[in-house]
């Protein structure tokens, strides 16, 4: 497989497991939702969430775990440990490719998270240029995304259609390259374009 290849999976369900990583980030979902959803798209039976001051000197996982970990700018390491079901002798090629793909999006939603929670949210992309990308249309939609509205509802609210809501917000998402709405209102509110 290509680097930055998806893994071969339900691709609807990898998006809603991205989504839910961003959704936990901006406080509309639980994370232990989110990491639910990532256990069973992986086909295991549960999944722990561990953020480490500074990590251990072993990183060896437990017998039966699929684990993932990264380490941000400060520090701070993320690990993540899926339980494999008794049933399963062991995780496959695709399930450790699959969890590669998706621990980027997961440490840039906990670096989102932990960033609302000391009231300084800040992606480690350069915050002066992202203002300039978005319209003032684009923000506007993006704001109620991260509302949680609809576009139906956004669209009764800045007296537009629901089609050109979901054009502007589309429009934002590709200018700040993601592929998830929760995801682009997250760095969105981030780089303070929007407020929530």
């Amino acid at each position: 497989m290509s680097e930055g290849a998806v893994p071969t999976a339900d691709e609807r369900a990898i998006a809603d497991v991205i989504g839910a990583f961003y959704a936990a980030a901006l406080g509309d979902e639980m994370w232990s939702a989110a990491l639910s959803r990532l256990a069973s798209l992986l086909g295991g039976e549960g999944a722990t969430l561990t953020r480490i001051e500074a990590p251990a000197a072993s990183t060896a996982a437990p017998d039966g775990m699929l684990v993932w970990a990264e380490a941000d700018a400060a520090g701070l390491v993320t690990e993540i440990a899926i339980s494999r079901p008794s049933g399963r002798s062991r995780w496959g090629e695709a399930d450790i490719a699959l969890l590669r793909y998706l621990g980027p999006h997961l440490g840039r939603a906990l670096q989102l998270d932990r960033g609302f929670a000391a009231g300084t949210a800040g992606p480690e992309r350069p915050a002066p240029t992202v203002p300039r990308l978005l319209s003032q249309r684009e923000r506007d939609c993006l704001a109620w995304v991260a509302r949680g509205a609809t576009s139906k509802h956004a669209a009764r609210q800045l007296n537009l259609s629901s089609h050109t809501v979901d054009e502007h917000v589309r429009s934002a998402m590709t200018k700040l390259g993601v592929s998830k709405r929760t995801e682009a209102a997250a760095l969105a509110v981030a780089g303070g374009l929007i407020a929530t």
